[in-house]
């Protein structure tokens, strides 16, 4: 008797186990469906200033600010970044971008003259840094799939559009890109490769060139950091 009273009561205790679980669930349900709305948010050194969160069929997130200056002012870490801590990064990216249907980053602050800004539309992203613009698709099944509808080096005036693959079997990566210098639109190079990110197989074929002197600002730049 006494036994079959403590399994009863073992039941019992699961069944308000789920039902909890269950309630806690249809709250949060709820309450992402009508959109969660924080002006303030300090997560350690993370500051975040007006963030909205509203669940659809997937999760939108809008973020006004996101103060990041605070870790560009830590000593970087001699700490050699694998290649596979690398991909495995991407892809928890991927699979967690992959929970949004739209994310926006209006401004992160780097530094007190740097900004970016980061937008997903569910389907490309669109991101912006200092010297750098650009518009790309990625994606993840047995290889990381990279489209880059738009990549652009300010500083140097170049754009770069094309596709890169990553096996993370054979950890080798294939490309297929195309230069184009803004100050000379007749002016292209196509690189087509294969490296394992220590050594590279190149091939390099250019359009008709009149002129290299699209090339000056980006020797000029490595002449100053030498």
């Amino acid at each position: 008797m006494n036994k079959r009273k403590h399994v009863s009561k073992k039941v019992f205790n699961v069944i308000i186990l789920f039902v909890v679980v269950f309630v806690i669930l249809v709250v949060i349900h709820k309450t992402l469906s009508n959109g969660i709305h924080i002006q303030n948010l300090k997560i350690g050194k993370l500051g975040i200033s007006e963030l909205y969160l509203k669940l659809n069929n997937k999760l939108s997130l809008e973020v006004e600010r996101i103060d990041l200056s605070s870790f560009f002012h830590q000593k970087p870490t001699k700490k050699r970044l694998e290649v596979s801590d690398l991909i495995k990064n991407i892809r928890y990216g991927i699979w967690a971008v992959s929970y949004f249907e739209k994310l926006k980053v209006k401004e992160i602050i780097l530094d007190d003259k740097n900004k970016a800004n980061i937008f997903f539309d569910g389907n490309k992203y669109e991101l912006e840094f200092p010297g750098i613009k650009g518009e790309f698709s990625l994606e993840d099944d047995k290889n990381i799939k990279l489209k880059i509808i738009n990549l652009l080096f300010k500083d140097i005036k170049v754009q770069v559009d094309g596709s890169a693959h990553y096996s993370p079997k054979a950890r080798k990566m294939a490309f297929d890109l195309i230069v184009k210098p803004l100050i000379e639109p007749s002016a292209a190079i196509y690189l087509k490769g294969l490296t394992d990110l220590k050594t590279i197989e190149l091939k390099i074929n250019t359009s008709p060139m009149k002129s290299l002197a699209f090339l000056k600002p980006f020797f000029q730049r490595q002449s100053q950091k030498i």
